[in-house]
């Protein structure tokens, strides 16, 4: 986390691990005054991740000053999938879900292929009980790509949250 390569310092606050969340939020936090915007996005997008945070009203301020920092650089890369894939992720974090859905949508409409959007909006639409959308985007991942076994298993387990056992055996 404080590496001189931002590029280590950007890398190591996407991979660590959340589940610990005092320790990690005051690893991830002092990077919000990184010198390099990459940096400071990503801290934003880790400290919006972690649920319950408690921050000083100085805190407050700077996180929504990167957060918006964050937003308006995804939307500039707007015009590709990941930039709106991005945006979903962050507004996903916030507990935004009409923001989120709609930019999984968009990410979708700009690449049909694009899976990661199209499942991560299949476990929101899942989360929200909308399970005949999900269970459409899973299929359409498995269309696409049958080899992606993580989505199948995905499937059969909201098949049998729907109690359709024959369907989810396979």
């Amino acid at each position: 986390m404080s590496d001189p390569d931002a590029l280590v310092r950007q890398t190591a606050i996407s991979t660590i691990n959340l589940l610990r969340f005092d320790k990690d939020a005051s690893l991830i936090f002092p990077l919000l005054y990184d010198p390099v915007r990459a940096v400071r996005i990503q801290a934003a997008l880790g400290i919006a991740s972690i649920k319950n945070l408690k921050l000083t009203r100085d805190q407050e301020i700077v996180f929504e000053f990167v957060k918006k920092e964050y937003i308006a650089a995804m939307e500039y890369s707007g015009d590709f999938p990941s930039g709106r894939y991005n945006l979903a992720l962050m507004y996903h974090s916030l507990g935004q879900a009409d923001k989120a859905i709609e930019n999984y949508e968009h990410s979708i409409k700009i690449d049909t292929l694009f899976f990661p959007a199209k499942n991560n909006l299949a476990m929101l639409y899942n989360a929200q009980g909308k399970n005949k959308k999900a269970e459409k985007l899973l299929m359409q991942i498995l269309e696409e790509q049958p080899q992606m076994y993580e989505i199948a298993y995905s499937l059969g387990l909201l098949l049998v949250e729907e109690k359709k056992y024959d369907s989810a055996v396979p």
